[in-house]
């Protein structure tokens, strides 16, 4: 079974398909020895010195694609070396020039290699927890309006108005994606910002704590 790669990433695939051994090895070790981060433009800046045969936007591409990578690895039912292969069958569908048999074994190296970098797999291991949960947060939008209050009588002007705000969550749910809604007023909008003011309070507090103690925090 081949790995389906979105339609965005085959440019970035045709790339890392296409780069001289060298080049791939000043890629991984660049990858290796660059402080951690969660964000492959931030890594792509930090590293683009030490590769100077691969643009900048190349390199934006490629680590972003290779981070993807790590994490369907990571969330996917497969083993490392299950994972492989059916990344190589999606490869071959869409390498430019194709992929003959005689470059596979080559092909299977190079990824193979690319995904046994430490830090990436202990960033996609760190995102893979901190995400792990029944229901994954998505979007949220709040709507607010104005409802008229009418009298006794409805063809008369109505005698006052109400101001509701309506939160719309959207979250995951294994394959799925759902939504519902909650109706606000003025105090549960403040109750709620207090409740997300104590919890960025509690985040930066934690932050410091991991930073004193020297340990790196991971995710997002």
């Amino acid at each position: 079974m081949a790995l389906p790669i979105p339609k965005g990433y085959i440019p970035d695939v045709n790339r890392i398909r296409n780069l001289p051994d060298s080049t791939v090895d000043e890629l991984i070790q660049a990858v290796e020895t660059a402080p951690l981060t969660t964000d492959p433009e931030e890594l792509a800046k930090i590293i683009a010195g030490s590769i100077p045969s691969v643009g900048a936007d190349d390199l934006k591409g490629i680590l972003g694609f290779v981070y993807g990578l790590y994490n369907v690895r990571q969330s996917s039912q497969l083993n490392n070396r299950q994972f492989l292969e059916e990344l190589i069958a999606g490869v071959r569908q869409h390498a430019k020039p194709e992929l003959t048999e005689d470059d596979l074994p080559r092909m299977r190296d190079r990824f193979r290699r690319i995904l046994s970098i430490k830090k990436l797999s202990t960033l996609s291991k760190a995102r893979n927890l901190q995400r792990a949960g029944e229901r994954l947060y998505c979007d949220a939008t709040i709507v607010s309006d104005v409802r008229p209050v009418f009298g006794q009588d409805v063809k008369s002007r109505p005698v006052g108005a109400v101001i509701t705000h309506t939160l719309k969550l959207a979250y995951h749910e294994g394959l799925d994606h759902k939504e519902f809604f909650i109706t606000l007023d003025e105090v549960d909008l403040e109750e709620l910002q207090e409740v997300f003011d104590r919890a960025k309070q509690k985040s930066q507090s934690l932050t410091t704590l991991l930073a004193d103690m020297k340990i790196p925090r991971l995710g997002i």
